[in-house]
């Protein structure tokens, strides 16, 4: 495994932030508990973080970009494999995702399977 240099892993953690930011401003969640939903990483099929609900059928995915000069872009590569991603999260094929999204597969498949979930965007 190739290590990653000071300034990749500064820049690694700054995404991985601004992700469990996000989740924390969408959802509410204590700090703690959007850290704990980050799954950015190799295998995490476009998306960043996870935000399940525990009492309703509520699902926040976060896709996220950091840039020092503010200039981070969401290419069409980016939203080819979020959109990958999302379509294996609907199939609930999570075999091909990595263990830090795994371990919401079943919460994610309830909410899924819930008919009282929506569809909103923030």
């Amino acid at each position: 495994m190739q290590r990653r240099s000071v300034r990749e892993t500064e820049l690694v953690f700054t995404t991985r932030a601004l992700a469990a930011m996000s989740l924390q401003l969408l959802t509410g969640f204590p700090s703690a508990e959007a850290a704990a939903s980050i799954t950015d990483g190799q295998d995490d099929q476009g998306i960043d973080a996870i935000g399940c609900s525990p009492s309703a059928p509520d699902l926040w995915l976060v896709q996220a970009k950091w840039s020092e000069q503010g200039k981070a872009r969401f290419g069409v590569e980016g939203a080819l494999k979020l959109l990958h991603g999302l379509r294996q999260l609907d199939n609930r094929d999570f075999d091909r995702f990595n263990r830090r999204v795994r371990q919401h597969a079943d919460r994610v498949r309830d909410i899924l399977e819930s008919p009282n979930a929506g569809c909103t965007s923030s």
